[in-house]
């Protein structure tokens, strides 16, 4: 089955999907029994019809329910501070607005383009920036 989902403020993370048949009561006990697993290759789609293909990021130990599959989110939440980018604290190269990959708790998957990120709303403080894959 092909699935999709979007972002608007993205905060990281990650993802799974599990269903529930029809025949079965809509609990969360239900959709625990049945996660599904991911394969193949992820896609990146964009609004105006580009695409790019890439090999996602599955973890399946440590996830609940045991044995069940979960997907990292491939766009990196962008951080002000090191902080709450995955650096180390001491780290010095993310300074607002946003600017630097230390600024990202991993390297995206596709390139940034130019100029690479944009406040989110005109009225968003300055490291509420996005980019193409960030």
């Amino acid at each position: 089955a092909e699935v999709a989902w979007g972002i608007r403020y993205n905060h990281g993370g990650g993802y799974s999907y599990r269903l529930c048949p029809a025949g079965e009561p809509l609990t969360e006990a239900c959709f625990q029994r049945y996660p599904l697993n991911f394969t193949g290759t992820s896609t990146l789609r964009w609004n105006d019809g580009t695409e790019l293909h890439f090999n996602g990021t599955y973890v399946a130990t440590g996830t609940h329910p045991p044995g069940s599959m979960w997907a990292r989110n491939p766009i990196p939440r962008i951080d002000d501070e090191a902080r709450g980018s995955g650096e180390p604290a001491s780290d010095t190269g993310c300074r607002p607005p946003a600017v630097g990959r230390a600024c990202r708790a991993f390297d995206p998957v596709c390139a940034e383009g130019m100029p690479p990120w944009h406040r989110i709303e005109p009225k968003a403080r300055a490291g509420d920036v996005e980019g193409r894959c960030s």
